[in-house]
């Protein structure tokens, strides 16, 4: 996983010379293609990756380029997929950038938001299977 944040990185930090601003497109896991506007910006050594949804740019997340060590990540995962606070634990946690805007699946809550429209139904546990693999591609 960190090879692909740190590919990720580079590949931003690298468009980043054309004014911040980085369209391209990603693929999902059925090789669909699937455009995408993302801006990296920098203050002092921090730099903010922005993805563009529904006509604003959404914080996505905020890193520097400070080196890194395997055993740095082992505590926050672990906290991060075994704490009773941390919202991993808690409750389901999915999103998907479409073209469009966003599919979000967060406890028992599903929303779709395109083109600054947004639609939220409420998910019934023995529906979660069907919500991930109908919206997210995922298998059952």
């Amino acid at each position: 996983m960190l090879k692909a944040v740190l590919s990720l990185v580079s590949v931003v930090a690298a468009a980043a010379d054309l004014n911040g601003v980085w369209l391209g497109y990603m693929l999902n896991r059925n090789g669909a293609k699937i455009d995408v506007s993302m801006k990296l910006t920098q203050t002092g050594d921090n730099h903010l990756l922005q993805a563009r949804s529904g006509g604003e740019w959404l914080n996505q997340y905020e890193f520097n380029l400070a080196e890194q060590e395997w055993i740095d990540f082992a505590p926050a995962n672990y906290l991060n997929s075994t704490h009773p606070d941390a919202i991993f634990v808690q409750k389901h946690l999915v999103i998907l950038h479409t073209p469009h805007g966003r599919k979000m699946l967060v406890g028992d809550v599903f929303k779709l938001i395109e083109d600054g429209q947004v639609q939220q139904q409420t998910v019934l546990p023995d529906g979660v299977a069907d919500v991930l693999a109908r919206e997210f591609g995922l298998p059952r």
